[in-house]
């Protein structure tokens, strides 16, 4: 089902020869061999036009749907067949992005519904690259054009892996920024990864309107990270204050970025200074979700008072810095109520244990996941503090972290606790366990957390354990590992450990064991070895 574009005037001329064109031997006019060729020509031309018809008609034929349904039906489908743009840049295909020009390439029919169709045009992507302008500023005018008056997904961005943009090149781009300027009231998500410098000339003559939901700002040109200079750049709108409720910050300094923040539920930013993160916080009282990566300490020495901020509406907070003062002086400075989801890296050190148990005691929440690198005390002092927690994610702890976890796992727990606050068992009402490292431990350690009745009798070590009156075993109900292994020859799992594994998800429980380096299943594999098809029985002796 193709339409080829075929130059008339190019054909017959392959060889280059177009001399014929210009013959005037015979008295001013050309000569009779010339003028055969000239005759062919025209009919060619004829003829081209001829088989375009007819190649109408062909498509007609063979493409019955498109052809036969109303306009806007098929406008519908055309919308339907190019996937959501995802929220984060990765997810901007270059496949995706040009699927219009895609949908229009196959025939004259597709070619009107796609450029008629404004909901194919409403995200827009573009590389500046000095050299391939003005010609993509006049193929982005098109674009939009066609997209009418839909809100826009805008992804501008510079990717040159041979160099970084020269400041001299930039009024290059000026034209581009003027005309996305021009639909700032249709800015529905707006992602730049650019210089400073031309970030701030977005914006500049925009409306009195703004539909702005996310926004994605990049100084490209900020070394912001590890060595705490800030450049001179700042994103707003000239006649109003955008209310965007997704914002996120790499290398951007809080007071960069004029917007309505009273408004945001998520946040994401990296290279935060500490103060930063507690003004934010301050700032944006409906935010829900935040994400604070590579945060840094000020130049001098944070001379923030003791006042608390309590910030009541967060649920998720996720915090990581390579600096443990700043992470006691943001710990020290907050308060969340209504925390439910706690992420905390330290890079490998061990993190703050009396900062973030104090930091839990005082919010008073009911925090049901956490994510977090420490020691064995550590964790036990921060579990206390955390005895509503539902999921637990472990990822690469040290070998005695994991041994203490795996052996508090395997303890019975009592079946009723109403012992004082800070007083019961550890993780009496864990339901999910995760774990993501090195595999220093054995998958009958793995089992145990079940109890022994679904220890293989191999493992003696297990099944030795009695359960007191009044207790009863752990059941998570998902366990999932992710171990770091250059083969799976040396994490394979035993026949009689993988048969009780099996049971377990007959039974219902979410099993996932993978091998990191490949992404490869350790259970399939393990079937794979021993020769266990899906029908085992659980209960089978090796």
């Amino acid at each position: 089902m193709n339409d080829p574009e075929i130059p008339i005037h190019d054909i017959g001329r392959s060889n280059g020869d177009r001399s014929y064109l210009s013959c005037k031997l015979s008295n001013g006019q050309p000569c009779p061999p010339c003028t055969s060729l000239l005759k062919i020509d025209q009919e060619i031309a004829e003829l081209v036009i001829k088989r375009r018809s007819i190649m109408s008609q062909v498509n007609q034929n063979h493409d019955p749907t498109i052809h036969r349904l109303p306009h806007e039906l098929a406008s519908h489908i055309f919308t339907l067949s190019i996937p959501m743009l995802m929220s984060h840049r990765k997810n901007y295909k270059k496949s995706l992005l040009c699927a219009p020009l895609i949908l229009g390439a196959v025939c004259l029919k597709w070619r009107q519904i796609a450029w008629s169709t404004p909901h194919l045009w409403t995200k827009i992507s573009i590389n500046l690259l000095p050299q391939k302008f003005p010609q993509r500023g006049q193929l982005a005018q098109e674009w939009l054009n066609r997209s009418g008056d839909l809100p826009l997904s805008i992804y501008l961005y510079h990717n040159d892996k041979s160099k970084d943009l020269p400041k001299k090149l930039e009024p290059v781009f000026y034209p581009i920024i003027e005309i996305l300027n021009q639909c700032s009231h249709r800015w529905y998500s707006l992602d730049l990864d650019l210089p400073s410098s031309l970030i701030s000339r977005f914006g500049r003559d925009s409306r009195s309107t703004a539909i702005l939901h996310r926004l994605q700002l990049k100084f490209s040109d900020s070394l912001r990270l590890g060595w705490e200079i800030d450049v001179d750049g700042q994103f707003r709108l000239d006649n109003v204050l955008p209310r965007p409720q997704e914002v996120v910050l790499t290398c951007v300094p809080l007071n960069s970025v004029k917007i309505e923040w009273n408004n945001i539920t998520h946040v994401e930013a990296m290279g935060f200074h500490v103060d930063e993160c507690i003004e934010l916080l301050q700032c944006a009282p409906r935010m829900i979700r935040c994400e604070f990566s590579e945060v840094w300490k000020v130049k001098e020495r944070s001379t923030a008072s003791k006042t608390i901020v309590v910030h009541p509406a967060l649920q998720t907070l996720s915090f990581s810095s390579r600096d443990e003062i700043v992470e006691t002086i943001f710990l020290e400075h907050v308060s969340c109520p209504s925390l439910t989801s706690l992420t905390y890296d330290a890079h490998w050190r061990p993190m703050p244990t009396d900062a973030i148990t104090s930091f839990l005691i005082r919010s008073g929440c009911s925090l049901h996941f956490l994510h977090v690198f420490g020691e064995k005390e550590v964790f036990a002092q921060v579990l206390r503090a955390t005895p509503e927690l539902q999921h637990l994610v472990l990822d690469h702890p040290r070998a005695s972290v994991l041994k203490f976890f795996l052996q508090l796992l395997a303890s019975p727990i009592p079946i009723q606790a109403k012992s004082p606050a800070g007083e019961g068992p550890l993780l009496h009402n864990l339901q999910s366990f995760d774990y993501y490292g090195l595999f220093n431990f054995s998958w009958e350690q793995m089992l145990a957390i079940y109890g022994p009745e679904y220890q293989p009798a191999s493992s003696a070590e297990f099944l030795s354990a009695t359960l007191p009156e009044n207790f009863c075993w752990r059941h998570l109900s998902s366990l999932i590992v992710g171990v770091d292994a250059s083969t799976l020859e040396e994490i394979y799992i035993k026949k009689d450990t993988l048969l009780q594994f099996m049971r377990l998800q007959k039974e219902g429980i979410e099993l996932s064991f993978v091998n990191r380096r490949d992404w490869s299943d350790i259970t399939e594999a393990s079937k794979t070895f021993h020769g266990v098809s899906e029908e085992s029985d659980g209960n089978c002796e090796a």
